[in-house]
């Protein structure tokens, strides 16, 4: 008999990546599919590959992640966003196997005085949140046993991120400006990995009070101000002369999608439902860097031997 197996979809971006990195529960193995090996556009492709005899669970990490582009891109960020993830929780549910969904905290429009929690309203800003709050209206209509995740300012040394955009912006700038009234709780993606391992275990196991929506971030809320400034002295040993990181507003910095100001999580009800505490995001952070400037040298001397 074949091995089970717990299926991530999505697995070229940065969660899936930190995903397939990540130690299945015992008995488990994983299998990834990026998107040129499964279009989750495709119901029909979603359906076969779902319904294999070794699909025990599926997460998905595919997702149209291009914020401000999804303004202009609706359509396209649609049939992914919400087209494909409604066709996945039907899939998942047709072979009645649980599905992991992974969701953002710009579902919320960030006017809270204080962190969401999973019982709030969404109230979405920009298109990418309207999409994501619409795919989770279609999990929990399609897919009877489900777990939305929501998460906040994930963060590797994989895909597009703030933090790779700060080092890059910070080996040619001497002063960088960065918004001050943005909040939220960064989050690696190895950690937001590794939790979901442990949620999949426990569904698998058995476990039958561990289904719908939830939040899973880091610990300790900063502004987009502070996190740069983290990076930067994280990085220092390896930048040489650091830049000033200077405040500025996000009215400052106009852009096609609006951002919430307030985009803290609160994580109480995962930590009630299985146990999971939040972790500090600084040592995630730091190695983060330690692997994008590891990478980095070693890019270096491959090619000082050609």
């Amino acid at each position: 008999m074949a091995q089970k197996r717990i299926y991530i979809l999505g697995a070229g971006g940065q969660l899936g990546r930190e995903m397939l990195r990540a130690t299945p529960p015992a008995g488990l193995g994983l299998r990834g599919f990026s998107r040129q090996e499964l279009d989750v556009t495709d119901p029909t492709a979603l359906m076969a590959a779902i319904g294999a005899a070794d699909c025990a669970l599926v997460v998905n990490c595919a997702a149209y992640t291009a914020v401000d582009k999804a303004e202009s891109d609706v359509q396209a960020s649609f049939a992914v966003n919400v087209g494909g993830v409604a066709a996945m929780a039907r899939a998942c549910d047709e072979a009645a196997v649980p599905l992991v969904h992974v969701s953002t905290e710009y579902i919320f429009d960030g006017r809270k005085n204080g962190p969401y929690v999973e019982a709030d309203q969404p109230s979405p800003l920009n298109a990418y949140g309207q999409g994501k709050a619409e795919a989770e209206r279609h999990v929990r209509l399609l897919a009877k046993r489900h777990v939305i995740l929501r998460t906040s300012w994930l963060f590797s040394a994989h895909g597009h991120n703030f933090v790779k955009t700060i080092l890059r912006l910070a080996q040619s700038h001497e002063r960088l400006r960065v918004v001050v009234d943005q909040i939220g709780c960064p989050t690696p993606a190895r950690d937001m990995a590794e939790a979901i391992m442990h949620i999949a275990g426990q569904l698998l196991a058995g476990k039958q009070d561990g289904f719908g929506t939830f939040h899973y971030c880091g610990a300790g809320p900063v502004s987009r101000l502070e996190f740069a400034r983290a990076i930067v002295e994280q990085a220092r040993p390896h930048l040489g002369e650091t830049p000033e990181i200077a405040p500025t507003s996000q009215s400052a910095f106009p852009t096609p999608a609006a951002r919430p100001a307030n985009c803290v999580l609160d994580c109480a009800k995962i930590v009630k439902a299985y146990g999971l505490a939040q972790k500090s995001w600084e040592p995630g952070l730091a190695d983060v860097i330690t692997e994008l400037y590891a990478k980095t040298a070693g890019e270096g001397s491959a090619a000082a031997k050609k």
